[in-house]
């Protein structure tokens, strides 16, 4: 901080140690909302890959009762756990 003729030394330097703190507050917070911003995105990818499992297992039930197309519903079963198990591995 610069000084201002009118202000004195004691009064300047509680400001640069007020100043000193907010600024280590910011980046604190800074830190914390990147870490929820990661946490978030970490939540989100699980999600779809849980919505993707419960998209495949319905259309299996589908298929079944309409008795077509069972093994690529199957399949896509298959693929969509396995996506959630490497999902859960990498992020979980």
């Amino acid at each position: 901080m610069t000084a201002h003729p009118k202000i004195d030394k004691a009064t300047l330097a509680a400001a640069t140690h007020v100043q000193a703190l907010v600024d280590e507050a910011v980046a604190a917070e800074r830190l914390r909302i990147a870490a929820l911003e990661r946490q978030i995105r970490l939540q989100d990818a699980i999600m779809d890959a849980c919505r993707s499992v419960a998209v495949a297992t319905d259309e299996l039930a589908q298929a079944r009762f309409a008795g077509v197309r069972e093994i690529p519903a199957r399949r896509k079963v298959e693929a969509a756990c396995k996506r959630l198990v490497t999902t859960m591995r990498r992020r979980g």
